[in-house]
């Protein structure tokens, strides 16, 4: 093997290693997201928005990938919310049957809140 070739290879891997991750020590640069995109994060089941906007989470890591606070919505639901789903669904046979669709009466608040906050964004 040529010296030439052992010190491309040698200087590859440092390149490699670099502190920011970055093949020849790139500038790190947030992506480019659009002022007019604007995002809603829908709670999962038994979830509270607080879950989406504490610090290290979805919220925290959007606004690091380069969404601006104004971008990024939250549906507001508390856990407790979530109790309407087995109240509303108590007398539904469907919904025990795990064959009701979302539209029913269990899951049908949730809807209407996303609906209301996607009018307001």
């Amino acid at each position: 093997m040529s010296r030439f070739f052992i010190f491309q290879l040698t200087y590859l891997a440092l390149c490699f290693r670099s502190t920011n991750g970055f093949f020849f020590n790139a500038p790190v640069t947030k992506p480019s997201v659009p002022s007019n995109v604007k995002l809603l994060i829908l709670p999962g089941f038994g979830n509270a928005s607080t879950d989406y906007t504490m610090e290290k989470s979805l919220v925290s890591s959007l606004q690091a990938k380069g969404w601006k606070p104004e971008q990024i919505s939250v549906l507001p639901v508390e856990r407790a919310d979530w109790l309407q789903v087995f109240l509303r669904g108590a007398l539904d046979l469907k919904f025990w049957a795990a064959d009701a669709p979302p539209t029913r009466k269990a899951f049908s608040w949730y809807l209407e809140r996303i609906s209301n906050e996607i009018q307001s964004l």
